[in-house]
């Protein structure tokens, strides 16, 4: 994953990775999060298909993550990478 992310992802998180990519992105700047924590929230509420984000965002979640110890990230940062391999074949 060399090249910049573009375009729209939609992450099929189960409720602990969710909860985890929220705990890591309130140790963020809250005005550069709010409103992303805020959709992941209602996402979780409601859990109708993947979550639906743009690169920008995306990029802000893999940020999040990776100040977070690995031992706690590792399993969903796998699944991540999964998802996007997926989601480049796709479009191939």
């Amino acid at each position: 994953m060399n090249a910049p992310l573009r375009g729209r992802f939609g992450l099929d998180l189960d409720e602990r990775q969710a909860v985890l990519v929220r705990a890591a992105l309130v140790e963020l700047p809250w005005r550069t999060v709010h409103l992303l924590v805020a959709r992941l929230e209602a996402w979780t509420a409601r859990r109708a298909g993947p979550f639906a984000l743009d690169a920008d965002e995306l990029a802000l979640i893999l940020e999040a993550l990776a100040n977070l110890p690995y031992r706690r990230v590792h399993g969903l940062i796998a699944s991540l990478r999964g998802q996007l391999a997926a989601s480049e074949g796709m479009l191939s």
